[in-house]
């Protein structure tokens, strides 16, 4: 893992996971996808968008970004406590 990476997500972690889970998979995976489907494939007749259609979508998406921003914490959380390990070691010659 390089420095900067390393760092920024030394920051990222700081702020704690509810927040990363939130920001990082609800809003940055979530809503962008809920508003692709919504928009592209649930226009019904007359490009009424249905109420019903909105309700279900914003739920499949926003546990979709819980599930999204979990695995994404999870991965980087164990590279990054990897890392720590790593950098711990004596450097053997």
């Amino acid at each position: 893992m390089k420095d900067k990476h390393f760092e920024s997500w030394k920051k990222l972690r700081e702020k704690g996971r509810l927040r990363f889970i939130f920001v990082r998979g609800i809003l940055g995976w979530g809503l962008p996808m809920f508003l692709i489907v919504i928009l592209l494939f649930n226009v019904g007749e007359n490009g009424v968008i249905l109420p019903a259609s909105i309700a279900i979508h914003a739920a499949i998406w926003t546990v979709g970004g819980m599930i999204f921003g979990g695995v994404m914490w999870h991965l980087s959380e164990k590279k990054y406590l990897s890392e720590v390990l790593r950098r711990k070691k004596p450097k053997q010659k």
